[in-house]
């Protein structure tokens, strides 16, 4: 596939799709714009995803010229997106007022949870076999049932220390029989965002 850049117009780089089908301009047109197709709400809207933000856009005022403006396409490309779109959307239904900001959240259960740090997600998942946390960095805009909402998000925690410290909690428990001898720095993650729960309770919060 051949990109020749073309010069911006309107605050975005307008580009040219070569060798291009109906059936991957979706796919192209997210690889260049950085917007994200994620499906469609209950009332029938386009739902889309940038840098964090979410964009709900009526289908039957998303004309190709607006398309244009929107992706940085050309006219022929709209057309095709435009054909392409509904059947992308019809794929998920989207519930655009479940998001999540930063923060901490539980997750799919009781031995779960996710951490919302600026535009960073991480989730945390128990590990039944092992009796351990796995914890990765999340890159999709959905995780759990939850939309990401992280526009003007600042980083409050510090994920290499997170990291380094979970790495040491393993470690540390290695070599503890009874889990009544662990000292406080290596308490699981489980066990920390229960104190962490039970201290921010004690306060009645504006907005939960």
């Amino acid at each position: 596939m051949e990109i020749e850049e073309k010069k911006e117009m309107r605050g975005y780089e307008k580009t040219t799709l070569t060798d291009e089908t109906d059936k991957d301009i979706i796919s192209r047109i997210k690889e260049k714009s950085n917007w994200t197709p994620l499906g469609h709400t209950k009332e029938l809207e386009y739902v889309f995803y940038r840098d964090g933000e979410v964009f709900t856009i009526d289908p039957d005022r998303f004309t190709t010229t607006k398309m244009q403006i929107f992706f940085g396409i050309t006219e022929d490309e709209a057309k095709k997106v435009k054909k392409a779109l509904p059947i992308e959307a019809s794929k998920m239904e989207v519930d655009v007022k479940n998001t999540i900001g930063n923060g901490v959240y539980k997750g799919s259960n009781d031995k779960e949870f996710i951490i919302v740090n600026g535009a960073n997600v991480i989730k945390a998942e128990y590990d039944s076999i092992t009796h351990k946390y796995k914890i990765t960095k999340e890159t999709t805009p959905i995780v759990d049932g939850k939309l990401l909402d992280l526009k003007g998000n600042k980083e409050w925690l510090n994920t290499d220390k997170l990291f380094e410290a979970q790495e040491n909690i393993i470690e540390a428990r290695k070599n503890i029989i009874d889990e009544n001898e662990l000292p406080p720095e290596v308490k699981t993650l489980q066990e920390q965002f229960k104190l962490i729960r039970d201290t921010v309770s004690c306060w009645s919060w504006e907005a939960p």
